[in-house]
């Protein structure tokens, strides 16, 4: 016992050879010799845990057979009964499938399990549940029954109380607890698998870190966790890879780190140390990280895909690799030889790649949960062979079999599904087979929405939406070539502003319907559950280093799966079959009825973009056909390059080259996207634009053409229609429900803020003051300034007023859009974050006069991330904000005459802004100065001496770079 407790070759040789000995001395069937059986068998196991060799894990599972036979049931021979079922689990997971005796050793572990309830040895009850749970993740994984899976994760809770703290790494007890950690990260990788949620991984990481603080130092114990943390850091940087920010000079924050972290644990747990049983699975690993690896720079890391190709051969031929792990090895050497064709030009390469997948999925039972995975696999190398071939046969055989994995595995594995879906569309899109795009961006675009609903935390659900950016518009655009142009604006929807979209329909009108029925209490349930829901998101918002595993993890789950009930409830009822789903074109013109304006979803892709228009009811418009513009020169470069422009405009040292670059832009603008559209809807229609990713980012009011009639030579959209923007349909439709009868008796009044730790705005006071003189009588004013506007008060005074004007400073914060905000007393900000964390308030109208406080996440436009709509989801039915810094004077000026014209002269909020910016526009200088002459309009160093005759009637604001920075959200 005590050379096998030393755990070298050299003394469990010795062992056996005594234990052998001592066996032949008793006489078979007696007691001693099952004990001394028994002994034997736990030696030839701790020597095959060494080197693998499959015969001594045989003779040991001979030795325990014969000594249970006549073993009558408890005490000894229940303890001999177990590690057999061990070695027969060991046995199917490592030498050969065997899943007769798979379900032989889970009977068995069963039965000790639940006879060792009561029993006085909690420490074996314990070790034999920790192999129990082994057991069934190994079922798990060929058959894919989630009851074994369930089973295996309920056996096997974190044990994170007084006891697991204080139990001694290495100890029994504490070996136990790491494979009972380690069960649990295979657990939520499989969970991961399934449905794609981030945390899921993240907590995986977290047990097999638990693991191998539990394990001790025994390297025999060691190397296979060592190995799993790796895999699973792996997993992680494989999960998040295209999800990094658009700005390629901010680093990611996990995914490099985590391939780093996962090459240095393999190095610090190499060479000869490494039990012969595990080598393979080291050489497999490090072949799949250097591909992870190349993936990431194919030039810097050339070298990388030779050397994984090398090493995932040598892994597969390796004795000590197992089935289960060639099956991922064989995909990723595939995956390996497709790079090195792409890379080479060699086809015989690509053939091998094709042919390597193909006999992994033949060797993967149908059952297996690894299988839509698999053949996911081999429809990617199909897809890539299609890219280079162009034939109409390869085309088609990829094109089936991803149809094949879409329909075969929608039930049961959406991850798969979706990835399937959205590779698909990409490969079609690249060949131009727009049939096929809208085929697979039906099925991915509603899954992305379901995907990022799963999401704990608004990081996490970025990954999945930054990997899709633009499958929304490309699916909408190969609709809109088939005549779908209905689906083509729901896709579009469904894609558009999905984290907000999910937030703000907690409070999804038809509650109200739900609650005037017989269904009151469902409507009770839901608000509930939401309410949870919100509390707990709001949580996670307090701050970016707040962890969002381990127990928020699971209570995240808990309540989800709480609101799902409730909303399954609910769609069961006559009239809401459709609640909370994707949103369908009822929806559409439901939002359009309900803002008395026509809906304007626009498109860009790499291919040209389009318009899709969603009339308001009216005479004569039976059916509303939903009307598409197709708009060629809105592509993905000309968004990028308008927004660039944009940019270089604003921060100009020169007036006249911005204003003439300005111009430029508003001109390009016109021709490339709004001309169409203006034609379309018709002059004076009321208008919502609904843009796609940085189009979002650009004053498409202010887009212009030539015209001698008017004041300053030319036309802009805001002349010929009233003009709003809205992140979204469902989002639009929330707010003007919640606000549409809000009476306006209130408004707080912030303006300049100190100390803040920026510059006086001393126009800040003159804009308050010209605020207070166009509003109603009936609307009293509560004023915040100077050291009064904390962050504190503020907070406390926004649920009081109905409506909120700032007049400020703002920043956005490139690195973490969450944390850009209002500048306060004290140095301190109201965020974005704050903004979304805000318990839900009902309020008309925010005004945030400051720069930049229209500005959104540039690396995830499509989401629509910034201050505007913080406030949006905060309660406030409409947001007034700037898209880039504006001058004091005349920002004071455009808020007085919006306020004058929304409630003193009882026009829409989006006619009252554009009436301002006309105003601004086309006033002359003298009539400025007549109408707000305590406002400093002009410089009289850089403007013409009033006395000159021409300046009297002179337009110094007539740019768009003045006057149209502001854009309305909502209506």
């Amino acid at each position: 016992m005590m050379l096998a407790a030393r755990r070298t070759r050299e003394d469990l040789d010795g062992a056996v050879t005594l234990w052998r000995a001592g066996l032949a001395r008793e006489r078979y069937g007696s007691q001693e010799w099952a004990a001394s059986a028994g002994q034997l068998a736990e030696g030839l196991y701790a020597l095959f845990t060494l080197d693998g060799d499959a015969e001594l894990l045989e003779e040991a599972l001979v030795l325990l057979e014969r000594a249970v036979r006549d073993l009558p049931t408890g005490g000894f021979g229940d303890t001999l009964r177990a590690n057999r079922a061990v070695l027969l689990a060991t046995r199917h997971q490592v030498v050969r499938p065997d899943p007769g005796g798979l379900d032989e050793a889970i009977a068995v572990l069963d039965d000790f399990v639940r006879r060792a309830v009561d029993a006085t040895d909690p420490e074996r009850a314990d070790w034999t549940a920790v192999h129990l749970a082994q057991a069934l993740t190994l079922r798990y994984a060929d058959r894919g029954n989630p009851a074994d899976l369930s089973r295996a994760s309920a056996l096997r809770k974190p044990s994170d109380g007084p006891l697991g703290n204080s139990v001694a790494p290495g100890s029994r007890l504490g070996t136990g607890l790491a494979i009972g950690s380690d069960i649990q990260a295979t657990v939520a990788l499989f969970e991961y698998m399934s449905d794609a949620r981030q945390a899921d991984v993240d907590q995986a990481i977290i047990d097999q870190k638990k693991a191998l603080d539990q394990c001790g130092e025994d390297v025999v114990r060691r190397s296979p966790l060592v190995i799993n943390l790796a895999l699973t850091l792996a997993v992680r940087h494989h999960a998040r890879r295209g999800a990094d920010r658009a700005d390629e000079s901010v680093p990611s924050k996990v995914a490099p780190t985590d391939l780093t972290r996962a090459l240095d644990l393999l190095r610090e747990n190499d060479g000869e140390t490494v039990p012969a049983q595990h080598r393979g699975g080291v050489m497999a690993l490090r072949g799949m990280l250097l591909l992870e690896r190349y993936m990431t720079d194919p030039v810097r890391y050339a070298a990388d895909l030779t050397a994984s190709e090398r090493l995932l051969c040598d892994a597969l031929d390796h004795p000590g690799l197992d089935y289960r792990s060639k099956i991922g090895v064989a995909s990723r050497l595939a995956y390996c030889r497709l790079a090195i064709a792409r890379s080479t030009g060699d086809a015989t390469l690509l053939e091998a790649a094709i042919d390597l997948a193909r006999r992994v999925a033949a060797d993967i039972p149908d059952e297996s949960p690894l299988r839509a995975g698999v053949l996911g696999c081999l429809a990617d190398v199909l897809l890539a062979r299609a890219d280079v071939t162009g034939l109409a046969s390869h085309q088609r055989e990829a094109g089936e079999l991803c149809r094949q994995v879409c329909r075969d595995y929608a039930d049961s594995d959406r991850a798969a599904v979706y990835l399937a879906a959205r590779v698909w569309s990409e490969s079609a899109w690249r060949r131009g087979a727009m049939d096929e795009v809208a085929e697979a961006g039906r099925i991915a675009v509603p899954l992305l929405h379901d995907i990022a609903s799963l999401q704990l935390g608004r990081d996490d659900k970025a990954v999945p939406l930054r990997q899709a950016e633009g499958l929304a518009s490309r699916t909408a655009f190969a609709l809109v070539t088939r005549g779908e142009t209905a689906e083509a604006a729901t896709t579009l929807e469904t894609g558009r502003a999905v984290m907000l979209a999910e937030t703000m329909q907690r409070e999804h009108p038809d509650l109200l319907r739900l609650l005037a029925s017989e269904y009151q209490n469902l409507s009770f349930r839901f608000r509930r559950a939401a309410e949870e829901m919100t509390a707990l998101e709001r949580r996670l918002l307090a701050g970016p280093d707040l962890p969002v595993v381990d127990g928020i993890r699971e209570t995240y789950r808990v309540r989800l799966r709480a609101l799902d009930d409730v909303v399954r409830d609910i769609r069961g009822l006559p009239g809401f079959g459709t609640f909370l789903r994707p949103p369908g074109m009822a929806d559409l013109s439901g939002t359009a009825d309900g803002c008395r304006s026509t809906l304007v979803y626009l498109a860009a892709t790499d291919r040209g973009g389009v318009a899709l228009l969603v009339p308001a009811a009216s005479p004569g418009t039976a059916g509303r056909p939903v009307r598409a513009v197709e708009l060629p020169g809105l592509t993905a470069d000309f968004e990028r390059q308008s927004v660039t422009a944009l940019r270089g405009a604003v921060a100009h040292d020169d007036l006249d080259e911005a204003e003439r670059r300005m111009d430029e832009l508003t001109g390009r603008l016109w021709e490339s996207v709004m001309a169409p559209v203006v034609r379309a809807v018709g002059t004076g229609t009321p208008t919502i634009l609904i843009p796609d990713g940085p189009l979002g980012m650009l004053p498409l009011h202010a887009a212009a053409r030539p015209d001698r009639r008017a004041p300053t030579g030319r036309r802009f959209v805001i002349d010929d229609i009233p003009v709003a923007m809205a992140p979204s349909a469902r989002t639009l439709s929330v707010a003007v429900a919640r606000t549409s009868e809000a009476p306006v008796h209130r408004l707080l009044a912030v303006r300049d803020p100190s100390p803040s730790g920026e510059s006086p705005l001393p126009g800040a006071a003159a804009e308050i003051q010209r605020v207070r003189a166009a509003l109603p009588r009936r609307v009293r004013v509560r004023e915040l300034h100077g050291v009064a506007a904390t962050r504190q008060e503020v907070q406390r005074a926004l649920a009081e007023a109905e409506i909120c004007h700032f007049a400020c400073h703002a920043h956005v914060h490139a690195e973490r859009p969450l944390d850009g905000g209002l500048s306060l007393a004290g140095g301190e900000r109201l965020t974005v974050r704050d903004m979304f964390a805000m318990p839900t308030i009902t309020a008309r109208l925010a005004v945030l006069s400051a720069c930049d406080s229209g500005r959104v996440d540039e690396s995830l436009p499509e989401e629509v991330v910034g201050l505007a709509t913080g406030f949006l989801q905060a309660g406030f039915g409409a947001v007034i904000a700037s898209l880039w810094p504006v001058d004091d004077a005349a920002a004071a000026a455009q808020m007085a005459l919006t306020y004058q014209y929304w409630l003193g002269e009882g026009k829409t909020l989006p006619a009252a802004v554009g009436s301002a910016m006309v105003w601004l526009r086309d006033s002359t200088n003298e009539e400025k100065s007549a109408e707000f002459p305590e406002l400093d309009f002009f410089d009289p160093v850089d403007s013409a001496a009033p006395d000159d005759p021409e300046w009297p009637g002179g337009r110094e604001h007539s740019s768009p770079l003045v006057w149209a920075a502001f854009s309305c959200l909502g209506t």
